[in-house]
């Protein structure tokens, strides 16, 4: 599969995958006391490293080439073309969250409900979706992050360390 389309598609995947791990085993700990949601995160961190393990060993596993050259010259340096892809990966993550949280009503409504659930919920937000939302985007981020290092370090099980840096923490009541 061209890597773009495996991008896409890992991407798709993970976007489906949080918001059915959110509304299974996550929803049903709104309101629980944050202990809950401490040893839920903590299992899902195991079990995915577990499934990293399982599915990919633990020696690092290079990925097919992307680029026809491995290097370009930019002002009499070297750099590897997947570093330069890298950092273009995430300034414009970074842009594209920048923008998110300060203009987007959903990204305004994330914030709000961060600040405070029940001023959020008073003032028609669902705190429920703004959860799903996090989890979508947690697991989008995780996606790109696990790509960006699998591409230049190998996919291996440290990977999934990646994912869990990313789980949202929610605490309080919706």
């Amino acid at each position: 599969m061209p890597f773009a389309l495996a991008f896409l598609v890992t991407l798709a995947f993970m976007t489906v995958f949080a918001s059915v791990l959110q509304v299974v085993l996550l929803r049903p700990l709104i309101g629980e006391p944050v202990i809950s949601v401490i040893m839920v995160t903590i299992g899902l961190s195991i079990f995915s490293q577990a499934l990293m393990k399982w599915m990919f060993g633990v020696f690092a596993q290079p990925v097919a080439r992307i680029f026809a050259a491995d290097r370009v010259n930019i002002a009499g340096l070297q750099v590897q073309t997947v570093n330069l892809l890298s950092l273009a990966i995430s300034l414009l993550m970074m842009g594209a969250f920048a923008w998110f949280f300060s203009v987007s009503k959903h990204g305004l409504a994330m914030r709000a409900t961060a600040f405070d659930q029940q001023a959020a919920s008073s003032l028609g937000i669902s705190v429920r979706q703004v959860f799903a939302m996090s989890w979508a985007i947690s697991a989008v981020v995780s996606a790109v992050a696990g790509v960006v290092v699998g591409v230049v370090n190998g996919v291996s099980s440290a990977l999934s360390f990646y994912g869990i840096k990313v789980f949202p923490r929610h605490t309080g009541r919706a």
